[in-house]
């Protein structure tokens, strides 16, 4: 049981560095719902955990408004290989003032925290939970990799006859190529031709169809985020296998850990759809722990202090409408 706490203790450190980032509001702010199952044995000892995560905040692996943070461990990863030049050759990792998805708000430290041994604890939290060396490696070079997939800039394509703003790649974004392929363990050749062309499969007929500038620049986004989600994806499902508590499930405790409600100056439909899902819980302890208890006390002609709370019915009405 001791061991398995230490498990539980552990893939949070993870979920943490993978799942939070500093917003304007909240340095360690949880960018992911999650519903825990802390699981338990006949004797009340803990027999395991169960995850559920919900809603990765993508968005913000590519984006981050003005004084805040992309997820914790890039920068912890990026402060470890500052200090460990050996970490830096073997995943490739410069500063965080290098890329693109890290420099763009003007915030890449928090005070008070040393992001290389919070860097140091997620690796220890890797050996807990039974990550192997090699798929740690792997993580870690896949990280590498979607930081360097937002340093591609792309140009027009003017050595061809194109009238179609068809885009090409530069010096920088060759090279740039080479080093995510190396990371993730594809073709160059390969990844140079996701990056510069989309497929379109009709009845079995592959059409291969160029990029434009602005769609080639989302498209790299969107592989930036598809690789990050996926890894985080992955990372929930080891912790589960790991923590796993068997068939005997019928006595837990339930721990719902809500993703952070935000107010941008410009706000993404992902953001509508955290807002309104946060929004929807709240009405929800609104009505049990409130409404209904209430009611039933009163029913029972039980003595109690009337409790007031924010009724937000209304703006969840709009919104559904």
């Amino acid at each position: 049981s001791t061991w398995v706490q230490q498990q539980i203790l552990e893939a949070n450190t993870i979920l943490e560095a993978f799942g939070n980032a500093k917003t304007i509001r909240n340095d360690n702010s949880s960018r992911f719902g999650r519903f825990m199952q802390v699981c338990f044995e006949p004797g009340f000892k803990i027999a395991g955990c169960v995850i559920q995560d919900y809603l990765l905040e993508q968005s913000r692996i590519t984006h981050q408004s003005s004084k805040e943070r992309n997820y914790h461990i890039f920068y912890q990863l990026t402060a470890a290989a500052q200090r460990d030049t050996s970490l830096a050759n073997q995943y490739q990792v410069h500063p965080p003032s290098t890329y693109h998805y890290l420099n763009q708000s003007g915030c890449t430290k928090l005070d008070g925290v040393d992001d290389a041994a919070k860097f140091d604890a997620l690796r220890l939290a890797f050996e807990v939970v039974q990550i192997p060396r090699e798929s740690s490696d792997a993580i870690f070079s896949v990280l590498s990799g979607i930081l360097w997939l937002g340093n591609l800039s792309y140009q027009q394509d003017t050595e061809s006859d194109n009238h179609n703003e068809n885009v090409t790649l530069t010096k920088e974004d060759q090279q740039i190529i080479l080093t995510v392929s190396q990371l993730l363990g594809i073709e160059a050749d390969k990844l140079k031709q996701v990056a510069l062309v989309r497929q379109i499969n009709i009845s079995g007929n592959v059409t291969e169809i160029p990029l434009k500038l602005r769609v080639a620049r989302e498209h790299r986004h969107a592989m930036g985020r598809a690789l990050y989600s996926r890894t985080f994806a992955w990372l929930v499902d080891h912790i589960n296998k790991c923590t796993n508590p068997g068939k005997d499930m019928t006595q837990f405790i339930g721990i719902l850990d809500i993703f952070g409600f935000e107010n941008f100056s410009t706000n993404s439909f992902e953001q509508l759809c955290i807002n309104y899902t946060n929004e929807k819980l709240h009405m929800f302890f609104n009505h049990y722990v409130f409404k209904i208890e209430q009611e039933t006390y009163a029913a029972e002609e039980i003595k109690f202090s009337h409790i007031t709370f924010t009724d937000n019915t209304r703006c969840l009405e709009l919104i559904d409408k």
